[in-house]
């Protein structure tokens, strides 16, 4: 994501005009004039660099309950209670905005910015006066684009913050991350205590982005690749040093291809294809553990194993045929997931070559590949062969369809032929 301008600190206020003008804003500053409100978090930051908001973030002192309850139906909202300890939250959802209320009850707005992860989410703008409070200098580290650790416990408060600092160097690939606040996320806590949603929606934000190769350096310099994907913590192999240009070599591959391609389960194969031979447990292994922590649906968990159960490119004109067969609409997928595991310059060239290959086998042959016309029946084997009814017959007919499949046989007469000898080699024949 480009950053379209840049975050005026000499007149912050003229910044958030057009934000207070938004209707949304004029009802509210009316509904809650009784009592300090404050916007904050990422709908600021987005004006700030220019974007449009589509949440909005507010924090009330006191009475958050009542206030919630006058918005949603002075509003037309929906309202769900969100619970908390030090902060209780509720959201209320519109058809054109979802606002979170946190009532921020005795404690101050300092004190409320404080427990926020990174400083360009820890500044407020009051929703009636227009005043800006930045105590951590948020404005100052946009401007800088720099992403900075609110405070020292931002990682151990919160060790899904881990997952989220990765998320926002995907989402704002010109920031840079400042140097103590890598330091404090490389010693905190893994994050075994996080609930499962939150860590799955993290994952699918990262692995999704543009720039994941960046969020990939992040995850193995922060040790979470390969321990969320391993469940164990070694020193750094090359297979894991490796992922970014994994990664970089998906996005190569997937341009070569006719159709776009699901980088998020292909990202999601790689992790658990890179990781060290272990022993009694391989990727698939990997996997069903990673699955049943919650961290990844059954249904996205269904398309990573079909990633795995390949290991490289079919060479062959045969492989290439039964490969794109078993695969059917999903072959470009895996297709891009093996090309990018190659490495080096001119193996990738080579392999693109291969793909091209690939990809030109199933234009021209689509048909006859995909859902080839059956060349012999059961009824042909007990009738024109007098083979015996059981289920070899079925065996044999799956050993004849993949023949043809793979381009070794193309009429009624040799599907017969192959087929008498699958049944010579059974004893099924006198």
């Amino acid at each position: 994501m480009s950053v379209p301008t840049e975050p005026s600190r000499s007149n912050p206020g003229q910044t958030f005009a057009t934000l207070l003008g938004l209707p949304i804003c004029s009802q509210l500053r009316a509904k809650v004039s009784d009592r300090p409100c404050h916007i904050v978090g990422g709908a600021l930051r987005d004006v700030a660099l220019g974007l449009v908001p589509r949440d909005l973030d507010l924090v009330i002192a006191g009475k958050g309950r009542e206030v919630a309850q006058r918005l949603a139906t002075e509003l037309g909202l929906h309202q769900v209670e969100l619970g908390g300890d030090r902060f209780t939250a509720y959201r209320l959802v519109g058809p054109d905005y979802t606002i979170d209320l946190w009532d921020r009850r005795h404690h101050s707005l300092e004190q409320d910015l404080q427990r926020r992860d990174l400083t360009i989410h820890s500044f407020a703008l009051e929703i009636g006066s227009g005043e800006i409070t930045d105590p951590f200098d948020g404005l100052g580290d946009l401007e800088r684009r720099c992403l900075r650790a609110t405070t020292s416990n931002s990682f151990t408060d919160d060790p899904l913050r881990l997952l989220r600092l990765c998320r926002f160097a995907t989402r704002m690939p010109e920031f840079r991350i400042d140097d103590k606040t890598l330091e404090r996320a490389a010693a905190a806590s893994p994050l075994s205590e996080v609930a499962a949603e939150r860590v799955r929606t993290e994952l699918e934000l990262i692995l999704s982005s543009p720039f994941a190769i960046r969020a990939a350096e992040l995850l193995v310099r922060l040790s979470l690749y390969p321990l969320l994907w391993s469940g164990n913590l070694f020193a750094h192999e090359p297979s894991w040093l490796v992922l970014p240009e994994s990664f970089s070599n998906l996005e190569a591959a997937a341009t070569w291809l006719p159709r776009p391609v699901d980088l998020y389960n292909a990202r999601m194969a790689l992790m658990f294809a890179l990781l060290p031979p272990a022993p009694d447990a391989g990727p698939s292994t990997a996997l069903t553990a990673f699955r049943s922590s919650g961290w990844i649906t059954k249904k996205n968990a269904m398309q990573v194993a079909r990633f795995l159960e390949w290991n490289q490119l079919p060479r062959t004109e045969a492989d290439r045929r039964w490969f794109l067969h078993r695969l059917a609409d999903q072959w470009p997928n895996v297709v891009a997931y093996l090309a990018a595991r190659y490495s080096g310059e001119e193996e990738l060239a080579s392999t693109r070559d291969e793909v091209r290959g690939i990809t030109a086998l199933a234009r021209h042959s689509r048909h006859e590949i995909f859902d080839p016309a059956p060349l012999i029946s059961g009824d042909d084997l007990l009738g024109d062969l007098g083979l015996p009814a059981g289920a070899w017959i079925g065996r044999i007919l799956a050993e004849v369809r993949r023949h043809q499949i793979e381009g070794e046989i193309g009429d009624r007469h040799q599907a017969l032929e192959l087929a008498r000898q699958l049944a010579l080699s059974l004893d099924l024949l006198g």
